[in-house]
């Protein structure tokens, strides 16, 4: 696979987009670690802006199974800063990796296309789950609807406090198991779409959006790729 060094080559457009990204992408992500983790929620009137009649009588209303996304899209948004910022340097990382390990390999002659191409996600994604296992613990921590706390930096605390210096990085494999490959696969389907697309071609005069429009379909491809593969490993890292 030929591939393309995209984000080694524009870091600070991967960086941006990967910070819009994760703050999009905080909401579900919210839902996501209060359903795996079995923090229960029962919504009450200061869920949402307010505390009216109406509000509490719509409240009411809501079905349990849907209670989880009302309280994940609801403020305050505990915790936001720490997973926008944790999420946002860890995908950054891992693509401008991926693509400067990929070429840096290629160019050694010591890997073939494969090797070149797996094996620098393999490591950059482990590592960086490794160092963001503390935010992932504290910022999953803040979820529960019946915590007192008010951070990031409480959470982790409150959990060094708690479950000592190695509590910090308890989940730490799972988080690995569920990350790593969602990765791989996504950088794999990435470089398979960059060869299988034909190329924007610079004399159109619309060859601006046509190579916007092929970077979101390699994104699309990879991310739903990504995704697919990993969502049954999903599991909790909180207590």
């Amino acid at each position: 696979m030929g591939g393309s060094s995209a984000a080694k080559d524009h870091p600070w457009e991967y960086l941006t987009a990967s910070a819009l990204a994760a703050a999009i992408n905080y909401p579900l992500w919210r839902a996501s670690a209060i359903g795996q983790s079995g923090f229960t929620v029962t919504l009450s009137s200061s869920s949402l802006v307010g505390g009216s009649s109406t509000s509490r009588s719509i409240l009411r209303s809501i079905p349990p199974s849907i209670s989880p996304y009302v309280y994940a899209f609801a403020p305050p948004y505990k915790g936001m800063i720490g997973v926008v910022a944790g999420m946002t340097w860890a995908r950054a990382a891992i693509f401008w990796g991926s693509d400067f390990g990929r070429d840096t390999l290629l160019a050694s002659k010591y890997c073939n296309e494969t090797m070149a191409l797996v094996l620098p996600p393999l490591v950059v994604s482990t590592l960086v789950q490794c160092i963001n296992m503390p935010i992932v613990r504290a910022s999953i921590t803040l979820q529960n609807p019946e915590s007192k706390l008010s951070n990031t930096v409480a959470s982790i605390r409150y959990i060094y406090d708690k479950f000592g210096f190695k509590g910090l990085w308890h989940g730490t494999s799972a988080g690995i198991l569920k990350t790593v490959p969602k990765y791989i696969t996504a950088i794999v389907v990435k470089d398979y779409m960059e060869d299988i697309l034909p190329p924007a071609d610079k004399s159109s005069p619309t060859y601006d959006r046509d190579r916007l429009w092929r970077s979101a379909a390699k994104s699309a491809a990879a991310g739903v790729a990504g995704a697919a593969l990993t969502v049954s490993l999903t599991l909790p890292t909180a207590h």
